[in-house]
């Protein structure tokens, strides 16, 4: 075995160690150290054999053991030395313990997270049990996992205004990874990435109070290497992230954002993979998300009842396999600054007024998306570039129901999307934020078309007219009417009077307003 795979082992053991993804203990831990440690020796020792043997038979094995270059020896003994530098700790934080430094059991633990955090030395984790803590906590230790019981089990809260709730001490190059809480902050944010932190958060819910600076979420401010934002609820805060001014890297995937009163997202960044999120309920003026980013992926959101103003502002942008539904609530460009270069494709647009814009010398790829009662799509300035090479559609998306957006089995967005993207069953892509590789698999339920509404009626001496509002489904074919003297009869084959494809009606069969 060569060096690079002998470190390669070794790395990848560590980096599932600082993950802090898996509670094992420090004997199992220890125990998956040297069983990789033994497996590479066995190989060093079997290569070694082979090697006397191949020289000078059984007798010299011992040998050229010695004889080996002491480079790789030294080798040996430099992972060993690494296994042993990743050996991590537990502390734990429980209001029921025994406050008992450094808080290494449950039984033990400590009464204040803060006396926890600072018992802990890099890779360590730190436990916090159920609960309501009000306490600010500052974190200054690397690779640092801090895991809660659950964001229905352990809330920390502060309303110290200004005051974080978790505050990564500034310019350390330290990590911190925090899982399994509900953090609520009445007047500041509830975690803040001071310069040089990287952060991952996982499972945590969000909340505080809304207006323009209320409670607000994360803040990632000046971290330069890497923001890590999933599987997290953000909810009545005024901004949800905050991931500004030189972070390399950035991921917000599988959130939920809502009844935030200034901005969902605002990342300048050189990365950015915003990607599987909801955004609803977004007040009058309100952007969902704006910034600048070098290279932005806009994929598998889904965004309705809201303000719902994006500005994009990247270099270059790829705006896939999003489900917009303003219905109403219409900005005057609803996705703004598309950048230098933007490929939208497979989206879902509904209800807006005015959906993007392309500005001269700029290039927008425009394709394989549908528009459904959308008044403007685009608008070309002078000396733009617009590429609408495959089509648009304008059909109605045949969603499941209200505020359901799957799609239903005849909807005219399966299988519609940019032919050389497949959904993951490896099927042509759908149109909208369940298509395509990040979207999911799931039964086309074939529903009836809805019942006609605003139906209007005009009674003349001979006749009643009748109009509605026409059916727009792809799998609709005609209307039958019914007619009863009795309120609410039970339609059948005996007073049926009609069957029309169009939204209109004559009844003659009246006179002078009774039926013949």
């Amino acid at each position: 075995m060569c060096l690079c795979e002998r470190s390669k082992a070794i790395w990848m053991l560590a980096f599932l160690i600082n993950s802090k993804l898996y509670s094992q203990t420090n004997i199992q831990i220890a125990a998956v150290v040297l069983r990789t440690l033994s497996q590479r020796q066995d190989d060093f020792r079997r290569g070694v054999s082979t090697y006397a043997r191949g020289l000078s038979g059984e007798g010299t094995r011992q040998h050229i053991i010695h004889e080996m270059p002491m480079k790789r020896l030294i080798t040996i003994s430099l992972i060993m030395l690494l296994a042993a530098a990743v050996y991590a700790d537990y502390h734990y934080a429980n209001q029921n313990g025994l406050n008992l430094y450094p808080y290494t059991s449950w039984e033990n633990g400590a009464w204040r997270i803060q006396n926890a955090v600072d018992a802990s030395s890099p890779h360590d984790t730190v436990y916090i049990g159920v609960g309501e803590w009000n306490e600010t906590i500052v974190l200054d230790c690397d690779s640092l996992a801090i895991i809660g019981m659950g964001w229905d089990s352990t809330l920390v809260w502060s309303d110290v205004e200004d005051v974080p709730t978790f505050e990564g001490t500034a310019n350390r190059a330290h990590s911190y990874y925090i899982e399994g809480l509900f953090i609520r902050n009445l007047a500041g944010w509830a975690i803040r990435a001071a310069g040089g932190n990287n952060l991952h958060v996982n499972q945590c819910r969000f909340t505080g109070t809304s207006g323009r600076y209320g409670g607000r979420g994360i803040s990632a401010a000046y971290a330069p290497n890497k923001v890590s934002v999933e599987n997290c609820t953000f909810d009545t805060l005024s901004t949800c992230i905050q991931d500004i001014l030189g972070t390399n890297s950035e991921t917000i995937q599988n959130c939920v954002f809502t009844n935030f009163s200034f901005t969902g997202l605002n990342s300048r960044t050189v990365c950015s993979r915003i990607r599987n999120n909801i955004f609803a309920h977004t007040g009058l003026y309100n952007n969902v998300a704006d910034g600048h980013t070098d290279t932005l992926f806009f994929c598998n959101n889904l965004i309705y009842d809201s303000y719902a103003a994006i500005s994009l502002g990247s270099d270059y942008n790829i705006f896939m396999n999003n489900t917009i539904d303003l219905r109403g609530n219409n900005p005057e460009v609803a996705v703004l600054n598309p950048g230098d270069s933007c490929i939208m494709t497979n989206n879902s647009l509904s209800n807006i007024r005015k959906f993007t814009h392309v500005d001269g010398g700029e290039y927008l790829r425009l394709a394989y998306n549908n528009f459904w009662n959308v008044e403007e799509e685009v608008n070309v300035h002078q000396g733009a570039t617009l590429d609408t090479t495959g089509g648009n559609l304008r059909l109605n998306p045949m969603y499941f129901g209200d505020r359901d957006y799957h799609l239903q089995a005849f909807s005219p967005l399966i299988d519609a999307g940019d032919p050389d993207i497949f959904d993951l069953d490896s099927t042509r892509s759908d149109i909208g934020f369940l298509g395509g590789p990040g979207g999911e698999v799931y039964d086309y339920l074939d529903l009836p078309p809805l019942i006609p509404d605003s139906i209007t009626f005009e009674v003349n001496i001979d006749s009643v007219i009748f109009t509605w509002r026409m059916n727009t489904e792809s799998d609709f074919n005609r209307y039958l009417v019914f007619r009863d003297t009795i309120s609410g009869f039970e339609p059948s084959p005996a007073n049926l009077i009609g069957e029309k494809e169009t939204s209109f009606f004559i009844d003659t069969s009246f006179a002078h307003g009774r039926a013949n």
